[in-house]
C-alpha cells in the first residue's frame, strides 16, 4: 500500500481518479474494519461514518466518469449554413479569435452552371460570445485581384438556426438572414486594408522578430506575397513590417522589376505603406517609377495603395543635369 507521499503524488497527477481508489480501497476498508470493531454503543456511528464513505465513493466516481467524459468527447458547439451566389474558382477562407475553431466546407455545384454553393459549419470547443468577430475572406481566384475581408458579428441565434451569406457581386457586399432576424448587410475591404484591422492580430514581438539561429530568408518572405492563399499573402506582409528597413532591398528589387506580377505588386507597396518610421530614401528613382505607374492601374486597389505611399513619401527630384563641356576647336 502506498505510503503518505506516495498517496500525494497520485491525487495530484490523477485527480478524482486517485481519489476514487483511495477511498475504494483504503476509506471503505478502514470504515468497514471500524464497524466491525465498534463497541456496541459506538455501532451507531460507525453506520453512518460507513453509508458517508459509500456516498463519497459514488459522487467520486461521478465526478470520475464526468471528466473522463469531458477529456473524451468534449463537447462541441456549431454555427452552420450556406454561402451563396459565389461562381467559378472564387474561394472563401473563414478566421476567427479563437484558435480551436474549424471551418467544414462542402462545395455544391448549381447545375452546370459556373456558380455554387459552399455549405459551412464552423465547429468551436466553446460557444463564441455575441459579437464575436468572424472574418469572412473571398479570394477572387484572378492573379490580378485582391481579396476582400468581410466581417461578421457573432449572435446567439446562430447557434439555433441556419446562417445563409448571400454574396452581391453587383455592388460586391455580403447579405446575412437568419431566421427572422433583419437581414444584415456586411461591407467589404480589400486585403490591404484588412490586414491593419485584423481579427487576431499578432503579438507586439512580431513587430521586433528574433531569429535565434539564422537571418530570415526575406526573398523567400517576399515570395509569399504571390501565394494565392490571401491569409499567407497578409503573413508576408506582416513579416515584411516587422523587418523594417531590412526588406527595403528585396522590395527595392520587386518594385523595380517590371516583370513582377500584380500581387507582387501590391503587397510591396502595401507593406511600405504599413512601414511607421522607416526611411524611404534606400529606394531607387526605378522603383518610385514604378509606384507612380500604379497610380494608373486599371486595379482601384493598387491605385489607391500607391497614391497612399506617394502622398507620404514623395518621390526624390531628378538629380541636376550634368554642366555641359565646351568643346575645344582644333587648328590645322
Amino acid at each position: 500500500m502506498p505510503d503518505a507521499e506516495n498517496w500525494i503524488k497520485l491525487l495530484y497527477t490523477y485527480g478524482p481518479f486517485a481519489l476514487l481508489v483511495f477511498f475504494l480501497f483504503v476509506g471503505e476498508a478502514k470504515a468497514r474494519s471500524a464497524v466491525k470493531d465498534a463497541i456496541p454503543e459506538a455501532k451507531r456511528e460507525g453506520l453512518v461514518i460507513y453509508a458517508l464513505t459509500w456516498a463519497a465513493i459514488f459522487g467520486l466516481l461521478i465526478v470520475a466518469v464526468s471528466a473522463w467524459y469531458q477529456n473524451n468527447f468534449p463537447k462541441e458547439f456549431d454555427i452552420a449554413g450556406q454561402l451563396q451566389g459565389l461562381q467559378g474558382s472564387e474561394t472563401i477562407y473563414v478566421e476567427t479569435s479563437s484558435p480551436d475553431s474549424a471551418l467544414y466546407l462542402n462545395k455544391q455545384y448549381l447545375g452546370r452552371s459556373s456558380r455554387f454553393t459552399y455549405h459551412w459549419r464552423l465547429v468551436s470547443q466553446k460557444r463564441l460570445p455575441d459579437g464575436e468577430a468572424i472574418r469572412i475572406m473571398l479570394d477572387p481566384g484572378n492573379e490580378n485581384q485582391p481579396a476582400w475581408s468581410y466581417t461578421l458579428k457573432v449572435q446567439s441565434d446562430y447557434y439555433a438556426r441556419p446562417v445563409t451569406v448571400l454574396y452581391d457581386r453587383g455592388v460586391g457586399h455580403m447579405k446575412v438572414s437568419c431566421g427572422t432576424r433583419p437581414q444584415e448587410e456586411l461591407t467589404g475591404l480589400p486585403e490591404t486594408e484588412a490586414t491593419a484591422a485584423a481579427i487576431s492580430p499578432r503579438p507586439s514581438f512580431w513587430h521586433a522578430v528574433v531569429y535565434a539561429q539564422s537571418r530570415p530568408n526575406i526573398r523567400q518572405i517576399v515570395m509569399g506575397l504571390e501565394s494565392n492563399d490571401p491569409i499567407m499573402r497578409r503573413n508576408a506582409r506582416y513579416d515584411l513590417v516587422a523587418q523594417g528597413a531590412a526588406a527595403l532591398p528585396a522590395l527595392n528589387q520587386l518594385l523595380s522589376d517590371p516583370g513582377s506580377s500584380y500581387r507582387l505588386r501590391l503587397g510591396g507597396i502595401s507593406a511600405l505603406n504599413q512601414m511607421k518610421g522607416v526611411d524611404m530614401k534606400p529606394l531607387s528613382p526605378a522603383a518610385f517609377v514604378a509606384v507612380q505607374k500604379a497610380t494608373s492601374d486599371p486595379d482601384v486597389v493598387l491605385r489607391t495603395e500607391a497614391g497612399k505611399f506617394l502622398a507620404a513619401h514623395p518621390p526624390p527630384p531628378p538629380p541636376p543635369p550634368a554642366p555641359a563641356t565646351r568643346a575645344r576647336a582644333v587648328k590645322r
